[in-house]
This record gives C-alpha cells, structure tokens and sequence, in this order.
C-alpha cells in the first residue's frame, strides 16, 4: 500500500499567501489596473488584461515556489490533460459559443 505524503512545507504555504493576499491585490489589481485604465480608457480591456496577468503570475509562482523545488509534475495540483477524445467537443462548443454570442 502506498502513503501519499505532501512534500510542501508551511513556507510554501505562507509565501503562496503572501502573494496572494497582499503583493497581487496591491501591485496588480491596484496599481497596475489604474495605468491599464488610463492606457486603454476602457475599463473592460483593462480588466480582462488584469485578470490575464493575474492569471499568469499565480500559475507561474505555483510552479516556482511549490512544484519546481520538489521536482513535482502539474498532476500534483490537479492539473492533467484532456483526453484525445474531448478535443473535437471543445473546438465545436467554443465556436458554438462565440457564434451564439454575437445574436445575444
């Protein structure tokens, strides 16, 4: 019988946290939400970039500070790929989506 035991610490956790809670609401969505703001004076560009970037930055720490340093693969956090199979239903569902939103 196999034990599964986590190899992350609470050091992880807490710069994870730290990123989370304070650096990524202070440095993306507060500062760097306003230049975006007055760089495309549309708040819905600005918002969709922000949430990119915000996107990008917690993918990239997770690899980083919890998955890298214990020589972890994306299957540790959940992360697996699609089935062969589902390719074919998300192209016709996403171009179904984008046709349907364009009569709404």
């Amino acid at each position: 019988m196999m034990t599964n035991t986590m190899k992350w610490s609470w050091k992880e956790v807490f710069i994870l946290l730290i990123l989370i809670l304070i650096l990524v609401p202070f440095f993306i969505e507060y500062l760097l939400h306003d230049f975006l703001y007055t760089l495309f004076q549309e708040s819905l560009y600005s918002g969709t970039l922000t949430g990119l970037i915000m996107a990008i930055v917690f993918t990239v720490a997770l690899y980083f500070v919890a998955l890298k340093p214990h020589d972890l693969s994306w299957d540790a956090v959940g992360v697996n790929r699609f089935p062969t199979r589902y390719w074919k239903w998300i192209a016709v569902w996403t171009i179904s989506l984008i046709v349907v939103s364009f009569y709404c």
